[in-house]
């Protein structure tokens, strides 16, 4: 199984954008923002 990154910009099936529903001072956005800035190219998956 490999890693699959997340297009949080792709448009939901949902009629609204979900981070709308989240308050601007709300800690995850810099949850969301720090997980951007992880480098996932060393994460491997043990494949048996």
């Amino acid at each position: 199984m490999d890693f699959v990154p997340v297009g949080r910009e792709t448009p939901l099936l949902l009629l609204d954008d979900m981070r709308e529903w989240v308050a601007e001072d709300d800690p995850v956005h810099f949850i969301l923002e720090a997980v951007d800035r992880v480098d996932f190219s060393a994460f491997k998956v043990k494949r048996t």
